[in-house]
């Protein structure tokens, strides 16, 4: 974290159970303090890194979607799951 929350609160990420061993996995062989998913040069993720490198670009040009980015993708599932009735699983 880089920063207080919105609220000052710890927040708790969860990990949906497909993904919970790859994270454990890395948990294991992150030194503490250090970064879960580091960059290529071992730090924080540029958005332009990001891009650079992930595949984003080709991604979302194949996908007729170039302007999209991760945070508007946080924000859907956000906006799903704010509907009455619906969790972020509904999203899917």
């Amino acid at each position: 974290m880089f920063g207080p929350t919105n609220t000052h609160q710890t927040r708790i990420v969860p990990v949906p159970v497909a993904l919970d061993e790859y994270v454990r996995t890395w948990v294991a062989f992150t030194v503490t303090g250090g970064y879960l998913f580091p960059s290529p040069s071992g730090g924080v993720w540029t958005n332009t890194e990001f891009r650079a490198q992930s595949g984003w670009m080709e991604a979302t040009r194949r996908a007729g979607a170039e302007a999209t980015t991760i945070c508007d993708l946080r924000h859907t599932v956000a906006s799903c799951s704010a509907l009455p009735g619906r969790t972020s699983r509904w999203c899917r």
